[in-house]
């Protein structure tokens, strides 16, 4: 998976988790609306090709945790650290090439490339805060299906051994035993019925344990 690294100038995370604190339904005030906007930047540096995804309003309604969303960017310590994090759902139109090697008859059907990403904030209340930004998934023609959300495992723990995710993760049941209680960055599927959540790991980044029903 990529990774970057990059520095936000003049900016502390405060108004941010003041922010989450008041509800994302609110209207922004001017320092808070700045932060919001620093963000953002922050995903142009990164991903300069795409562009924040726009769930309609339906699709919001569905969200465990709306308090942690801004808009459609996903706020929170997803990695346990005591820093704040923040992930989205990104979009670019398709290229010419990519559209190529799709069959002519579903091409019409291709409206977009679909990417998930996590920036990790490293130090708390700096003022040059830097961020670790990795995708979570790879480029996907058509976009991705699921919707992103911070979730808890609602099978028993004492059953997560007998049960094996999709990839076969040993370190799944481990994980997620240990985070009992605590609620995991998730890709919901609303089709298929699975859904993937992203522990930390020690070198930096997540790793992924997907469930989907029988």
């Amino acid at each position: 998976m990529g990774r970057c690294v990059f520095t936000l100038k003049n900016s502390t995370l405060t108004g941010l988790v003041l922010l989450l604190v008041a509800g994302a339904g609110c209207e922004a005030s001017t320092s808070e609306q700045s932060n919001i906007d620093r963000f953002s930047t922050v995903l142009r540096k990164a991903y300069p090709e795409y562009s924040v995804l726009q769930w309609p309003d339906s699709m919001r309604g569905y969200r465990e945790s709306p308090e942690h969303f801004v808009n459609d960017v996903l706020f929170g310590d997803f990695n346990f650290d005591g820093v704040a994090d923040f992930s989205a759902m990104l979009t670019r139109p398709p290229t010419e090439d990519e559209l190529s090697a799709v069959p002519e008859r579903h091409r019409d059907s291709i409206q977009a490339v679909g990417l998930v990403v996590v920036c990790d904030g490293l130090v708390a209340d700096d003022p040059n805060t830097e961020f670790h930004c990795t995708e979570l998934s790879e480029e996907e023609l058509g976009g991705n299906y699921s919707w992103l959300d911070l979730t808890q495992r609602t099978m028993s723990v004492n059953g997560l051994s007998h049960e094996e995710d999709e990839y076969n993760n040993p370190q799944c049941s481990v994980e997620l035993k240990a985070r009992s209680g605590q609620k995991l960055l998730s890709l919901v599927q609303p089709i298929g019925h699975c859904e993937t959540f992203f522990y930390p790991i020690t070198d930096g980044g997540y790793d992924r344990c997907e469930y989907c029903a029988d």
